[in-house]
């Protein structure tokens, strides 16, 4: 018994050893403050491509509704140009999600990243409550830029 218990303490006394070494609190720091950098540039950037996406959407939309005879003759011209008129038509689509996407990983920013599971019963479960969240982000803005789209193509129909 008093050998478990000595072998216990041992094993506290390397590890808070470990933790406290100074080449770890080095490590420890240096990795903290690279990953403030990474999500203070991360963050900007989803800033970006929200204000990207939403400039993008709103245009399209004043273009329609203030220059509907101007858009529908876009619309004619883009329909003529064959298989690059998908690109044209899919860019209302592209913006929303872009810039839904961009909020979501704002306000959560390491959501995507996989985490280190350790091996045991839970580490399955664990990885796919956090693959279910991803896949719902991803389906919300899909919807989403989905639903902007129709309701562009019928403000383009009843306009």
């Amino acid at each position: 018994m008093d050998y478990r218990k000595a072998a216990e303490k041992a094993e506290k006394a390397k590890a808070t050893f470990d933790y406290y070494r100074p080449s770890a609190v080095g490590e420890r720091l240096v990795t903290n403050a690279a990953s403030k950098v990474e999500i203070k540039e991360s963050k900007s950037l989803w800033r970006w491509l929200i204000a990207i996406g939403a400039v993008g959407n709103v245009a399209i939309w004043l273009f329609l509704l203030l220059f509907h005879s101007a858009f529908s003759t876009s619309v004619d011209l883009l329909l003529n140009l064959g298989k690059f008129a998908g690109i044209f038509f899919s860019l209302p689509f592209w913006f929303v999600f872009v810039a839904v996407y961009s909020i979501f990983r704002l306000r959560k920013p390491d959501f995507e990243e996989t985490p280190q599971f350790e091996s045991n019963l839970m580490s399955t479960y664990t990885y796919r409550t956090k693959a279910d969240k991803v896949w719902l982000v991803w389906i919300c803005a899909g919807m989403i830029a989905g639903l902007n789209m129709l309701l562009l193509i019928f403000a383009y129909w009843f306009l």
